[in-house]
Order: C-alpha cells, then sequence, then structure tokens
C-alpha cells in the first residue's frame, strides 16, 4: 500500500490495482475525476459498448504514489501512470493535462518512433517526480526537477549554442541519473536516494537543510553523492558511509538502516533535537539516531524504518514500533500531542488502558501495570484494524 497527498493505492495479491480518495486529477485511475469513498479498481480505458465489462489494470507487481498521482509497474518490466501531468512528471512527453486512466512511460519519441521504459524492476515517487529500477542497475528519472531531485547533473536552464535555453526544471521522458550500479530506489518530497550493490547509499535533489548529508553546504545537489558518516562529531570529521540495507527519505532528513549492526543513522534534520531550545539542528553528515540523550545510547535491533515530514519511525526486531519528532497532530501515536526528541512506543489508547502492539498481539497494560493479551477481543471490536 501507498499513500499520497489525498488519496492511496493498494495492490493486491493477484495482480490488480484499487485506489480511494480524492479523484480531481484523474490519481484513481478510474476514467474520471470523481472522489471515492472505498476502494476502486484501476480501469485501462473506457468500455466500448454498455454490455463490455470495464478492462482492469492487470499484473501488477509495483505500485507508488505522489501528491497527485500514482504509478504501477507491471511483471513485463512496464511503467504506468495516471494523474496530474503538471511537471511532466507521468512520462508521455508532454505536460499540459491530467490522465484519468493508465498510460505507458515512455522512453523517448520522434515523429517516426515511439520507444517506451522497458525492463524495469522497481518504482518510487517523490511528491513530483519519479525514479525508476532497471535489470541493469541504472536508474531514470522524470518530472520536476527544480531541486535537483532527477539527478542529471544540472536543475537550471541550459543556454544552447543558439541563444535558446532549454529548462532543465522539468523533464517530461525520463533521463539517466547519474549513477550505476544500483540495488534499491527511494523518493521523498524534493530528494531521492539509492543504495548500491556494494552497500553505499547515495543522495541527491533539495539540500537546504543538508539532507542529501554528503557534507556539502550548497542549496541543492543535483548529481548523486555518497553520504557521509561523522565518526568525529567535535570536529566534524567525516568518512564515507557504507554497509546499509534501507534508506528512507522524509520531506527533510533521511535515515539509514545498517546491514551488520541494526543500527540507524540520520542526516539532515536532526529529530534528537526537535525540543531544543535553540531549535532543531541540522547534520551535514550522518549520525546515530539517539535513544537516550543522557547516556549517547544508539538506536539498535531495528528491522525497518520510515521518515515523514519532521517524523520517523522504527520497526524493532521483537515488532515493537516506535515513533519520533513532531506530534502536535498525534502522528506519533502515543497517546499525547508532545513532540519527542526519542524514539516512543506506539500504542493505542483505549479509556485509561495503554493498548500497545507487540511482536504481531495486541496487549493491554491496564492501571495497575499488569499485562493482557486482547488480540482476538481488539480485532472483533475493531474493524477497521489490518495487519
Amino acid at each position: 500500500m501507498h499513500k499520497g497527498k489525498y488519496h492511496s493505492v493498494a495492490l493486491t495479491l493477484d495482480g490488480k490495482v484499487y485506489t480511494w480518495g480524492h479523484g480531481a486529477d484523474g490519481q484513481l485511475g478510474t476514467g474520471n475525476t470523481s472522489d471515492s469513498l472505498i476502494p476502486v479498481a484501476v480501469v485501462t480505458g473506457a468500455s466500448t459498448s454498455e454490455t463490455e465489462d470495464a478492462q482492469y489494470l492487470t499484473d501488477i507487481v509495483d505500485i507508488t504514489a505522489g501528491d497527485d498521482f500514482t504509478a504501477a509497474l507491471d511483471n513485463k518490466g512496464r511503467v504506468w501512470m495516471f494523474g496530474n501531468n503538471a511537471s511532466g512528471l507521468l512520462g508521455i512527453s508532454k505536460t499540459d493535462d491530467i490522465q484519468k486512466y493508465p498510460q505507458r512511460v515512455l522512453a523517448g519519441k520522434s515523429k517516426s518512433t515511439t520507444m517506451y521504459l522497458e525492463n524495469i524492476v522497481s518504482i518510487a515517487a517523490g511528491a513530483h517526480h519519479m525514479l525508476a529500477l532497471d535489470k541493469n542497475g541504472s536508474v531514470w528519472a522524470w518530472g520536476d526537477n527544480s531541486r535537483g531531485q532527477l539527478g542529471e547533473g544540472t536543475y537550471e536552464d541550459v543556454l544552447e549554442a543558439d541563444g535558446t535555453k532549454t529548462s532543465a526544471t522539468t523533464r517530461t521522458i525520463p533521463v539517466a541519473v547519474d549513477i550505476q550500479d544500483v540495488e534499491k530506489i527511494y523518493a521523498g518530497y524534493n530528494n531521492s536516494a539509492a543504495i548500491k550493490t556494494d552497500g553505499t547509499p547515495w543522495a541527491w535533489g533539495d539540500n537546504s537543510y543538508s539532507q542529501v548529508g554528503n557534507n556539502s553546504t550548497a542549496d541543492a545537489v543535483a548529481v548523486p553523492a555518497q553520504v557521509m558518516y561523522e565518526y568525529d562529531k567535535e570536529n566534524h570529521i567525516g568518512v564515507l558511509l557504507t554497509d546499509i540495507r534501507q534508506i528512507s527519505v522524509g520531506k527533510e532528513h533521511m535515515n539509514a538502516l545498517t546491514r551488520s549492526e541494526k543500527n540507524v543513522v540520520t542526516w539532515g534534520k536532526n529529530l534528537n533535537t526537535i525540543t531544543s531550545a535553540s531549535g532543531i539542528q541540522t547534520n551535514k553528515m550522518a549520525v546515530e539516531l539517539l535513544d537516550d540523550l543522557d547516556n549517547n545510547s544508539v538506536v539498535t535491533d531495528t528491522i525497518m524504518i520510515a521518515s515523514g515530514d519532521n517524523t520517523s519511525a522504527i520497526l524493532r526486531s521483537n515488532g515493537d514500533v516506535y515513533s519520533i519528532g513532531n506530534n502536535a497532530n498525534g502522528q506519533l501515536g502515543d497517546g499525547t500531542a508532545v513532540d519527542k526528541d526519542i524514539p516512543v512506543l506506539v500504542g493505542i489508547g483505549r479509556s485509561a488502558d495503554t493498548v500497545m502492539m507487540n511482536s504481531g498481539a495486541i496487549i493491554r497494560r491496564d492501571a495497575n501495570g499488569d499485562y493482557t493479551d486482547i488480540t482476538k477481543q481488539y480485532t472483533d471490536d475493531d474493524q477497521c484494524l489490518t495487519r
């Protein structure tokens, strides 16, 4: 499952795609611009007769969503997109309309030939840009490039020899990202990231809060740069970061999970300082995420991470979920609306008790501190709870 700004998308086991939520830009892929309060199946086009059944988008193996668009990857390595095309982010060689049905992403186009993007194994969506990884470890990008998030080397207009300008802020068909031997790709609001087959993490795009992590003071980084690790924090000395198994891209920060130690490192806005009287700090290189500020103990035993707008979430190997960061709207799920500068256990509040998710079970802790497994009771009572 993935979510856009105001819509959601889900992939079923049989390869169909369902969407729901806001549909004004065609991002639901149903052939209209209506909102939907329930999941609806994405269709490939309008029926040619009243008796013909709708043709559903099928054989899909991966999905993703940006602010107001949706993308799907099929089992033949083809990418399909629908929704708002204002930044050319649908990859169909134009920017002037919305698409209410899935359109296949192009690789190039001339008067006599149309070429399509092929052999793709993974896709990722930012707010207004897209990434695709092919079977050879090459990365392709298209859409908004105003912060260098496409990684092609520039985000400013190019002055041609004849005096005309070529815009580099928008790409309507995929361009090659300046990186090879890639194993995984990630996209955030105005950022992109990748992990190479050797476990090295790379990032590019908006660097307003040092979220590229390469010790640069540039406002944006238009080519992939290897993230650095700050091993001497007093003198701000770093080395190239290695041994990474996962990256999560937030709006103004990134996290990475190490392969061997299962530690979490972070760069950009440092959520360990979100409650600081002097304001949230930024890190130009990766540092360990801490779970105890007094003892400087680091977050360990982690198997998955996620990042949002000044928030992060951590899944521990025992099934516990922790979150950290901004909590003004209760987005950390700890029963409060207070910002947290260390990870706190996610729970589900019910009356005076606390209900926690733990190791796949749902546990109630009462006022006396006693624990009870109420998994069946809770799932029977709350049909909205999903696995």
